[in-house]
C-alpha cells in the first residue's frame, strides 16, 4: 500500500465518485479505478458499493477512510516538517560556554537566534574548557565558546578565533599600583592563583610562558593590564568537522554575521573596564 493509493481512494470519497476525483487530481479516471480496485484487492474489502454510477461507502470503507485521512495528515505533517528541519527551523542546539568569557555577547546571540527560530530547543551548558572538547567529541554540544584548542584536536574540531584577550594580572585593592597597569617582573616573587592545568592546558601555559576576567568584578581587587602587553588568549568558537546538522548551521551563520559585533563586545577597551568594575560594585552594595 502507498500514499497514493490513500489519496485516490479519499479524492473518490471528497469528490463524490472517480470523475470529479480525475479532474481534481489530474489523473486520467481510468488509473484512479484501477488504483481503487487494487487497494481493495490488498485489504481483501469492498470499500464502495457501485449503483451504476454513483459509489457509496460502505461501512468497512467509512471506517478506513477516516484512518485514511489521519494518515495522510500525517504524513503531511511529517513532509513539513522534515523540510523545516533542514533549513534549521526546527530541531536541537546545544551549547557550550565559558561564562565569565561570554556574558558580553552570548545572551543577546542566543535571543537573536530564538526569535529567528524559534522551533530550535536551545539547550546552555557553562563549562571549562576540557569539558566543553569532551562534550564535542561525545556530541552532548554541537559548538563550544572556549579557548584555543589544543593541537590535537585541529583534526576532528573546526574553530573560528572570535577575538584576542589580553591577560590580566587582579591584585587586592590595598595594594598600591600607579596607573592602570603593571610589569610583569613586578609579579615575580607573586604566588598565583591560575586554573588548573588539566582544565584548559593553553590558557594555564599561556600564564605561565610570561585569566579572562574582563566581565567580572568583585569588591576588594583591582584589575591592571600586564607590561609588556604582548600576550593575549583566545576566544573561539569550536564544532566538529562532520557536516553541521541545519540547526547549527544556521547558528554558525548567525555567528558570522554578528562576528564584528561579537568582537566589540568582547573586546572593550580596557580603559572602560576598570570604571565599568567600580560601577558595578558600588551598584551591589
Amino acid at each position: 500500500m502507498e500514499l497514493r493509493h490513500l489519496r485516490y481512494f479519499t479524492a473518490v470519497v471528497e469528490r463524490n465518485g472517480y470523475r470529479e476525483a480525475s479532474r481534481h487530481l489530474h489523473i486520467a479516471q481510468p488509473s484512479i479505478s484501477q488504483t481503487v480496485a487494487d487497494l481493495e484487492q490488498e485489504l481483501g474489502l469492498k470499500l464502495f458499493s457501485r449503483a451504476g454510477r454513483k459509489v457509496a461507502l460502505t461501512p468497512e470503507g467509512e471506517a478506513f477512510y477516516v484512518e485514511a485521512v489521519r494518515t495522510l495528515e500525517q504524513a503531511e505533517s511529517a513532509i513539513n516538517t522534515a523540510k523545516r528541519a533542514a533549513k534549521g527551523e526546527v530541531g536541537k542546539l546545544a551549547i557550550g560556554f565559558i561564562g565569565s568569557a561570554t556574558y558580553a555577547f552570548l545572551p543577546a546571540l542566543v535571543r537573536s537566534y530564538k526569535a529567528q527560530y524559534p522551533g530550535v530547543k536551545v539547550t546552555l551548558h557553562e563549562l571549562t574548557p576540557l569539558e566543553q572538547e569532551t562534550a564535542l567529541d561525545q556530541g552532548s554540544i554541537d559548538i563550544a565558546f572556549t579557548r584555543t584548542l589544543a593541537a590535537e584536536k585541529d583534526s576532528t574540531l573546526s574553530s573560528r578565533c572570535l577575538y584576542p584577550e589580553p591577560l590580566l594580572a587582579v591584585l587586592p585593592a590595598s595594594r598600591r599600583i600607579k596607573g592602570k597597569s603593571v610589569h610583569i617582573a613586578d609579579l615575580a616573587g607573586e604566588r598565583f592563583v591560575v586554573i588548573d592545568r588539566k582544565e584548559s592546558g593553553v590558557l594555564f601555559d599561556t600564564i605561565l610562558r610570561i585569566s579572562c576576567v574582563r566581565n567580572m568584578s568583585s569588591n576588594g581587587v583591582r584589575f591592571y593590564r600586564l607590561q609588556p602587553d604582548d600576550t593575549s588568549i583566545s576566544l573561539v568558537a569550536a564544532w566538529k568537522k562532520e557536516t553541521p546538522s541545519p540547526a547549527l548551521r544556521a547558528f554558525l551563520d548567525l555567528v558570522n554575521a554578528n562576528a564584528a559585533q561579537i568582537r566589540r563586545k568582547g573586546s572593550a577597551s580596557l580603559e572602560d573596564f576598570p570604571r565599568a568594575a567600580s560601577q558595578s560594585v558600588r551598584r551591589r552594595r
